[in-house]
């Protein structure tokens, strides 16, 4: 989590070849899917992933830290990393 603060931190036109691989390793750190009660992103498609990532951005969808994580993000980040952790389930 803390790597993906910093991430936000540099300006996006800067970001623009961080791997998403980079913040997907950050996603697993939660949604590993080992026993706890935060969701696995195994069992879900790359544009469900992409669609809930959009609603905690744009806050239709509560939460007290996705959507925190996700606003500094821009909607292609969105969409690759989505693809990128899909890819890795398989």
């Amino acid at each position: 989590m803390l790597a993906i603060s910093l991430i936000m931190l540099i300006p996006e036109s800067l970001r623009a070849d961080i791997s998403p691989r980079l913040i997907v390793s950050n996603c697993r750190s939660c949604h590993s899917g080992l026993g706890t009660v935060i969701p696995s992103l195994n069992v879900l498609s790359a544009e469900q992933i992409k669609q809930a990532l959009l609603q905690f951005k744009y806050d239709r969808r509560k939460s007290t830290v996705m959507g925190r994580i996700v606003k500094g993000l821009s909607d292609a980040e969105i969409s690759a990393v989505a693809h990128s952790i899909q890819g890795h389930s398989q």
